[in-house]
């Protein structure tokens, strides 16, 4: 795959790649003592869900470009979770420069600034595939799990009529890659503005410009209570864009339904983006009673959107204007962002496994299994039936059945033990800090090959200065390399800040229990207060009131209110 990406798509032997593959697991492995072991591939279920949206609602402190991502990160997560689509699917998977926040997305660094190449040292080439096989190789291997057996991955994906991969992979890319992304992707790979799309002829049709989830994909329907109570909601959604669409058709439309927890509810999510865009083509429907308390005459109706919207992606990007930032009308939310986001969750939560949009597509995959048939599995999976890809990339490696009681004879049916060891939440812990503390960090012995670079940079910088006074006097090349060369120290210093920061955090986690533990052997009791404050709900002062409003509907988990007058007064805030 890299080799592909730097030589412009050319195919690598297959001899030669065989050849590769029994150095790397062969001489490599010996001589380096490398893990051959698959890596971890956590599974997400229910309380996990509830957890990660509980902290994204209730909880979290950080910044989103508009309020609108808020409410776009957890629809996402919503149907990921019921559908265990992949991210492309939703939202724009096109290459990009990795896993940032966007609120910096736009601002000028000193490389795009000076407009100078980003062809890696030998420095970087030595940190680039570590810092990439830390952070993301989980996903790359799934990728390879999941693809065709005759697809082969060093065939050129970036074809814009080639989908045979959704590159969705969390991976930074050089500019190099990105220009070549931008400038070849075709129709798919546009960014039109507001602009651009206000000089389209009105007679002519919109077209569709992006491998998104757009409004026309999706179908909202009020449908008639038999009964004479209240209608219900529904959804059709419609996922055209997966993995493979241009090789191997398999269109799929997943039915949506309403749930009693508004936090749970993907319809109430789609409303709320759906009214924010002014989509629903009758005028009225711009808040959420008149949709709580229909009354129709026929078994079901549609809920037609406006022509203008139908090929707008419905989870767009945020982008920054005169009056600040407002949500781009055409272009969709990158994936990158999506995964920034995600990761954020965890980071805050304090899990030990990182976030990652698979963990939703695994634990859907899993929580089918046993309750499905094999041919629904596959169906939702997009999966040739009788390939093992669900066995091999999706199953949890945490086996989810009671196999001690099965043995004794005794009943095994899942208990709470099964159900909380085969997911992630038992395993998050808020008190682990998110980074290691800067004086702690400052105990550590700095790494060599920082003390190197910072040395060559500062021995580079003053003979620059030496010789043509300033910096920027100097030519073009030298003060390439002496940009690549600072380059090299900021990423160096970071992927040791990311490793001392895993280790702080293990060592954290470590303490954690056992001064837990220590305390149960002393028999000391912990303070009663001490103990009360630990158990209660973490109370976060949001400067928005809509944001309070918000946190009151949605951290509270009651199932047993009347539907008639509660679903207008629970799910108003949300829409």
């Amino acid at each position: 795959m890299l080799y592909r990406r730097s030589n412009e798509g050319m195919v690598v032997n297959a001899i030669d790649c065989e050849e590769i593959r029994n150095y790397i697991n062969g001489d490599l492995a010996v001589k380096f003592q490398l893990d051959d072991q698959p890596s971890s591939k956590p599974v997400m279920g229910v309380d996990d869900l509830l957890l990660g949206l509980t902290q994204h609602w209730c909880r979290d402190k950080s910044v989103f470009p508009t309020e609108g991502d808020r409410l776009d990160l957890s629809a996402i997560m919503l149907f990921q979770s019921y559908t265990a689509c992949r991210p492309a699917e939703l939202v724009d998977g096109t290459k990009s420069r990795g896993v940032k926040d966007p609120l910096l997305d736009d601002l000028n660094n000193e490389d795009s600034s000076s407009g100078m190449s980003m062809d890696p040292s030998p420095t970087q080439q030595s940190i680039e595939p570590m810092r990439l096989r830390r952070k993301f190789k989980s996903e790359e291997a799934e990728e390879e799990l999941t693809s065709d057996p005759n697809d082969s991955v060093f065939k050129d994906s970036d074809d814009p009529n080639n989908s045979g991969s959704d590159d969705t992979s969390d991976t930074d890319y050089d500019d190099k890659d990105l220009d070549k992304v931008d400038s070849s992707m075709g129709v798919e790979g546009i960014h039109t503005t507001p602009a651009d799309a206000s000089q389209d002829d009105e007679d002519c049709e919109p077209t569709r410009k992006h491998k998104a989830l757009c409004y026309e994909d999706i179908v909202l329907w009020i449908v008639q209570d038999p009964n004479g109570g209240r209608d219900v909601l529904a959804m059709e959604v419609f996922f055209r864009h997966y993995k493979g669409a241009d090789r191997k058709p398999k269109p799929t439309i997943f039915l949506f339904r309403e749930n009693p927890l508004p936090i749970l509810c993907p319809i109430s999510h789609m409303l709320a983006r759906a009214m924010r865009d002014d989509a629903i083509e009758i005028d009225g429907f711009n808040h959420a009673s008149p949709l709580f308390s229909t009354h129709i005459q026929k078994k079901a109706i549609k809920v037609h959107w406006k022509p203008s919207v139908l090929k707008m992606p419905v989870f767009r990007k945020s982008v920054r204007s005169p009056a600040g930032w407002v949500k781009s009308d055409t272009e969709p939310m990158k994936y990158s962002t999506y995964a920034f986001y995600l990761d954020r969750i965890g980071a805050d939560l304090g899990s030990e496994e990182k976030w990652t949009s698979y963990c939703f597509r695994r634990g859907h995959a899993n929580a089918l299994l046993g309750v499905a048939t094999n041919s629904i599995v596959d169906q939702v999976m997009r999966h040739d039936p009788l390939t093992g890809c669900m066995q091999n990339a999706y199953q949890n490696r945490r086996v989810g059945f009671n196999t001690q009681d099965a043995f004794l004879e005794r009943d095994p049916s899942a208990d709470g033990l099964t159900r909380a060891f085969t997911h992630m939440s038992i395993r998050c812990n808020p008190e682990v800090p998110k980074t290691i503390p800067k004086n702690e960090l400052a105990k550590i012995p700095p790494d060599p090959e920082i003390v190197s670079l910072e040395k060559q940079v500062g021995l580079m910088a003053q003979g620059l200065r030496q010789e043509y006074g300033f910096i920027r006097s100097a030519p073009k090349q030298v003060r390439e390399k002496y940009q690549q060369l600072r380059r090299d120290l900021r990423n160096t210093e970071k992927s040791f800040r990311d490793d001392m920061t895993k280790v702080y955090q293990e060592a954290c986690r470590r303490r954690i229990h056992n001064d837990e533990l220590e305390r149960q052997l002393t028999g000391v009791a912990q303070d009663a207060e001490v103990a009360a404050e630990a158990k209660l709900e973490p109370i976060v002062q949001h400067q928005l009131e809509e944001r309070t409003q918000l946190q009151a509907v949605l951290s509270d988990f009651r199932q047993d209110l009347d539907t008639e007058t509660s679903h207008p007064a629970r799910f108003g805030p949300l829409i």
